[in-house]
Parts: C-alpha cells; sequence; structure tokens
C-alpha cells in the first residue's frame, strides 16, 4: 500500500528561492529547516490535512506530480516524518540523525550546482566545508559535499548531494551529530546513489 505524504510547492512566490535544509525536533515540525531563514514555518496536522500536491511511495520509487523516482534502499528503523516541502524526510529514535529527499521541477533553475548547492546552505551558521566532489548519478553529474554547520547554535554534520536531471533538481541531504556522523553515513551513501528517474505511468 502506498505511503502517502502531502508537500508544499517548494518554490517561494516571494523570493524566487526554492526550499530546504536544517533540524529541529518533533516529528509535526520541519526536520529539515527551510532555506531561507526569514522562512521557517511549522508543519502542524491542519497543514497536512489540507489539500495539496501528493506525494506516494511505494517502496523506494517516489512518486509527485512531476516526476517518477527511485531510490535506494531506506535505513531499517527510521521514523518517517510529515515535512510540509519534501518528498521524504526519515529520523531515528532519539531524534540525533536525519535523512532528507526532495525534487524541484516546476520552479526549476538551470544554473551550476554549486549554486543550487550553495542555496541548502542558507540557516545554518558557522559553515565550514569538509569536502566536496562530483560523482556519476543515474547518467548525470552530481555534487557531493560535507560541511561542519551550526543549527540554533548546535554543531552537525551535514552532507548533500545535488544533481539535476530532465528539467528536475534532486536533492538529498543527512544531518548528524558532530561526534558519530559516520554511523549513518552508509546508509546515506546508499540512499542516494540508488537514485535513478522512472517513467510516469
Amino acid at each position: 500500500m502506498p505511503e502517502r505524504t502531502c508537500r508544499v510547492n517548494p518554490f517561494d512566490e516571494r523570493t524566487g528561492d526554492r526550499r530546504g535544509a536544517g533540524v529541529g525536533s518533533p516529528p509535526e515540525v520541519d526536520v529539515l529547516a527551510p532555506r531561507r531563514p526569514g522562512a521557517g514555518w511549522v508543519v502542524a496536522a491542519s497543514l497536512l490535512l489540507a489539500a495539496c500536491p501528493s506525494v506516494t511511495r511505494q517502496g523506494s520509487v517516489v512518486t509527485t506530480p512531476d516526476t517518477r523516482y527511485r531510490i535506494g534502499p531506506l535505513p531499517s528503523g527510521w521514523q518517517e516524518v510529515s515535512l510540509g516541502d519534501s518528498d521524504l524526510a526519515l529520523m531515528t529514535t532519539p531524534r540525533d540523525y536525519a535523512l532528507w529527499v526532495d525534487s524541484t521541477c516546476r520552479s526549476y533553475e538551470d544554473v551550476p550546482l554549486v549554486a543550487l548547492n550553495r542555496q541548502l546552505l542558507v540557516g545554518f551558521t558557522d559553515v565550514e566545508k569538509q569536502d566536496q566532489e562530483t560523482a556519476p548519478l543515474a547518467g548525470r553529474e552530481a555534487l557531493v559535499s560535507r560541511y561542519r554547520v551550526k543549527m540554533d547554535g548546535v554543531p552537525r554534520e551535514l552532507a548533500l548531494v545535488v544533481v539535476k536531471k530532465d528539467g528536475c533538481i534532486y536533492d538529498f541531504a543527512y544531518v548528524a551529530p558532530v561526534q558519530g556522523s559516520a554511523a549513518h553515513a552508509g546508509e546515506f551513501r546508499a540512499l542516494w546513489s540508488g537514485f535513478e528517474t522512472e517513467p510516469k505511468p
């Protein structure tokens, strides 16, 4: 049975920016804060129940109103949380680690991957790049980055993967404590490295 979530259009009409990543706490609150620091908002139950485009997931296949794609295996034991402007968000219990996956098609920006990656860093402070490289992914070139950041003053490890394909941007993020960030890094890599677009039915 497909698991249904709701998403809000990730395009900020006032600024023209896409939205994205950070860490919160309860399941009904954004696990990954919006890309613009002034755009923070809570995904309350009333919003989640409101009319919105549907996102479905059947196993590792995610279908949105604009695209259909496959990701790698989901880590076992993680809790799937509702996040208004994402395709998929997962957290561990206790909530120390988070994974986030999103696609943007309607507000597609044909700009370099480095610029798209930079948008995902808005809202974090004390950003220190640890490493950055390109990697082949789904027949395209993806930008794979790792940062040391602060979220609300708390040091965090942030890994990002950005790839463009067929008129859409696909983002993957992994947020972890600085100490122990390697604990689920392999699961994150398995998740994004299994990415491939699929024909829509």
